[in-house]
C-alpha cells in the first residue's frame, strides 16, 4: 500500500537557526510492479493526492496482470504504426509490408487521426464511403485499408498496448468481383505464345509506320538486322514469362524475382526464395519437360550469370499481353464478362492440372495454397469438354427382359393392364377409375353372395396404380 505525505525540508532563519517546514503540495509513495519504491508529486490537496495514488496502484495491478496501462488516446498513430511494421517485417515479405504501410498512412492522412482517440468508427466509415464514391472499385479493393488498419489494432490488443480494437464493429464490404478471370484453351495458349514471339517486331513496325494510304495499306518499314535480333530476343523473353505462369504457376512477382541460380536444370527443379513468395515460405517446384527445354535453350542463348533474372518484366507487361491477345485473335473478354490478364495465366495452370488428371492435393501443393477450397473455388475453372466427357461415360440404362414384361402387367394373370392402353390424363381421372373399379368389385361380390352370378374360371382383378 502507498501513502501520501508532505515532504519536510530545513531552512535557516535570520538568526541562523534551522527551521523545519513542509511543502505546500502533497506527494505520494508507492511500490511499482518490479518492487521498487517510487515517489512523486501528487497534488495540492489531500483528495487529489489520494486519487493520484489510487491511479498509480491500479496501474501497478494492471501491469502485474498483463493489462495495458497507457491510455489509448495518448498513443500516437505514427508511433503505433512504426512498432507494428517492425513486428510485421519478421513474418511478411517486403512488398506486403510496403503495401500495408501505404494503406495505413493513407487512412491516417485522410482521417486526420494523429492519436488513436481520433481513429473512430464514423471517421473510418466516411473514408470508405469516399472510396466507394470515387470510382468503380471492387469490394476487395475497398476492404484493403480496413483490413490493414484492423490488423494493426488487433496486433496492438494482443501485445497489450490498447485494451480493445475501436474498429472491430466495422464489417467488410461485400459485393461481386469487378474482374472475373477465365482460362485459356490449349489452342489459345499456342496462339498467344506465337504472338508473343512476334510481338516486339510487330510493335516496332507499328510505331515506325506513317499514316495509312488511301487503300488502308502502309509503307514498308525496314528494320536493321541487329535490331531484329534484339526484338526477337525480347519476344522470347515475353513468351518465357507467359510459360512460367502457364507451366509452373508462378505469380508475377515470383517470376520477376526468379534468378538463374534458383534453377537446377539437371534436377529439373526451381527454387522460390522465401522473400519472393506470397506466404513468405521457400518452395522447390518441379519443372515440366516443355518448360525445361525452353529454359535450357534460353540459358544457352543468353549465357547469363547466376544472379541474372530469368525474365525481364517492365511496367508495360499488361499492355504487352493485351496487344499479344489481339494479335492472336483471342478476345480479352468473353460473352460472360470474364477477362484474361496476367494472373489468368496462373488460373490456366491450375485448370490444366485438373484437366490432365492431377488430384486436388497435388494441385494445391503446386499452386502453394493454404487450403484446397482456395484451389478449387477460385483457380480451377469448369471445363465444358470435361463435363460432356464425364456424362458420356455413363452406361446405357435398359430394362431386362423379365422387367420389361412385368412392366406391362399387373394383377395375377397375364392380361395387359388397361393402364398402358388408355393411360389416365390427370390425377382426377386416376381417382375416378379407382372408384369405379372398387364399385364393380363390390357389385360382383354381392351377386356371388346372393347366388345370382355364376362364377367360371378366374376372377379378373381390376388394375390400380399408385398416384
Amino acid at each position: 500500500m502507498g501513502r501520501i505525505y508532505k515532504p519536510k525540508y530545513t531552512v535557516k532563519g535570520p538568526d541562523g537557526v534551522s527551521i523545519q517546514k513542509e511543502t505546500e503540495a502533497f506527494h505520494m509513495e508507492w511500490t511499482d510492479s518490479c518492487g521498487r519504491t517510487r515517489r512523486r508529486k501528487a497534488g495540492l490537496t489531500a483528495a487529489a493526492a489520494k486519487d493520484a495514488l489510487r491511479q498509480a496502484e491500479s496501474e501497478v495491478l494492471a501491469e502485474k496482470n498483463g493489462l495495458p496501462t497507457r491510455k489509448a488516446g495518448e498513443i500516437a498513430t505514427s508511433e503505433l504504426l512504426a512498432a507494428y511494421l517492425q513486428a510485421l517485417r519478421q513474418r511478411a515479405t517486403p512488398a506486403h509490408v510496403a503495401n500495408v504501410e501505404t494503406a495505413i498512412e493513407n487512412v491516417i492522412s485522410a482521417t486526420h487521426c494523429a492519436f488513436l482517440k481520433d481513429l473512430k468508427p464514423e471517421s473510418m466509415e466516411a473514408y470508405l464511403a469516399g472510396l466507394q464514391d470515387a470510382g468503380n472499385l471492387s469490394a476487395r479493393t475497398m476492404n484493403t485499408p480496413l483490413v490493414a488498419v484492423k490488423g494493426m489494432l488487433n496486433w496492438a490488443v494482443k501485445t497489450r498496448r490498447i485494451p480493445f480494437n475501436p474498429l472491430a464493429c466495422i464489417q467488410r464490404m461485400t459485393g461481386e468481383k469487378t474482374r472475373n478471370r477465365r482460362t485459356l484453351s490449349e489452342i489459345e495458349i499456342g496462339k498467344l505464345l506465337a504472338a508473343a514471339m512476334e510481338g516486339p517486331t510487330r510493335r516496332a513496325r507499328r510505331s515506325r509506320e506513317n499514316r495509312p494510304r488511301k487503300n488502308g495499306t502502309f509503307k514498308r518499314v525496314e528494320i536493321k538486322l541487329h535490331i531484329q535480333a534484339q526484338l526477337a530476343s525480347e519476344g522470347r523473353n515475353n513468351a518465357m514469362l507467359y510459360r512460367l505462369m502457364l507451366e509452373a504457376g508462378l505469380r508475377l512477382n515470383e517470376a520477376r524475382c526468379l534468378k538463374w541460380a534458383d534453377l537446377d536444370l539437371d534436377a529439373k527443379t526451381m527454387r522460390l526464395r522465401s522473400e519472393t513468395t506470397k506466404n513468405g515460405k521457400s518452395e522447390t517446384l518441379p519443372i515440366a519437360p516443355p518448360l525445361l527445354a525452353a529454359l535450357d535453350y534460353r540459358k544457352r542463348e543468353l549465357k547469363p550469370t547466376g544472379a541474372a533474372s530469368v525474365v525481364k518484366i517492365t511496367s508495360r507487361a499488361l499492355k504487352i499481353l493485351n496487344d499479344d491477345l489481339t494479335a492472336a485473335g483471342i478476345d480479352k473478354k468473353d460473352a460472360a464478362g470474364r477477362t484474361v490478364d496476367l494472373h489468368a495465366l496462373r488460373h490456366t495452370f491450375g485448370t490444366r492440372l485438373m484437366r490432365n488428371g492431377a488430384d486436388v492435393k497435388t494441385i494445391q501443393a503446386l499452386m502453394r495454397h493454404s487450403t484446397a477450397a482456395m484451389t478449387l473455388g477460385v483457380y480451377v475453372h469448369k471445363d465444358k469438354g470435361q463435363m460432356a466427357a464425364a456424362v458420356d461415360c455413363f452406361p446405357t440404362i435398359a430394362p431386362t427382359q423379365d422387367n420389361a414384361a412385368a412392366a406391362l402387367k399387373t394383377g395375377t394373370d397375364d392380361t395387359p393392364a388397361a393402364f398402358e392402353e388408355n393411360p389416365p390424363r390427370n390425377r382426377q381421372e386416376i381417382i375416378s377409375n379407382t372408384v369405379k373399379d372398387c364399385n364393380n368389385n363390390t357389385l360382383q361380390n354381392r351377386a356371388i353372395g346372393s347366388g345370382s352370378l355364376k362364377v367360371t374360371g378366374s376372377i379378373p382383378v381390376s388394375s390400380t396404380q399408385e398416384t
